[in-house]
């Protein structure tokens, strides 16, 4: 009796297979395809672009946290570098201090190629190097701005920060 049950069973799981029973021969084949096309991409692309999105996220978390000349902490506030130095040392890169180091790390992009999660450099007061954000994609950006007092998003194509562009960098 035994065996006769358990022949009953395998042939039943043999014949379904591993997945279950599927309602829908359409939902397999999708889900299927799915999988095909997940599997294409190379791995290294996916965790990248996973990584860029994870910098973009908890930066516009930060959204609204007050400007603090020399803040690295979202409890008392942020300048720039500290902003992007806090939220990409939570994703695992480290930077310098200052967005003048800041923009010695990683590797050059240009502003036609920029990508989420890239930082984005300015010369505001004088010919060097003083502000920086991370790009979010369709010509935003995010950062602590002294002016506005908090963490804001800003256009890339509004003629001051188009002015006062000064490069991109790539750390991911």
């Amino acid at each position: 009796m035994h065996y006769l049950i358990w022949s009953v069973l395998t042939l039943a799981v043999f014949a379904v297979g591993p997945g279950g029973i599927s309602t829908s021969a359409a939902s397999s084949s999708t889900a299927q395809k799915d999988a095909d096309i997940e599997s294409a991409i190379p791995r290294e692309f996916r965790l990248e672009d996973d990584a860029r999105e994870a910098v973009v996220d908890l930066a516009l978390a930060q959204l609204d946290i007050q400007y603090r000349y020399g803040g690295v902490s979202w409890k008392t506030g942020y300048d720039c570098s500290g902003f992007v130095r806090w939220v990409l040392k939570r994703n695992g890169v480290s930077l310098p201090r200052t967005s003048l180091s800041q923009a010695g790390a990683g590797v050059h992009v240009d502003r036609s190629d920029l990508r989420k999660g890239d930082l984005v450099f300015f010369r505001l007061d004088s010919g060097t190097i003083s502000h920086v954000g991370i790009y979010l994609g369709n010509e935003m950006f995010i950062h602590a701005n002294r002016t506005g007092g908090e963490v804001r998003v800003s256009m890339l194509n509004n003629p001051f920060w188009s002015r006062k562009y000064a490069g991109a960098r790539s750390v991911l």
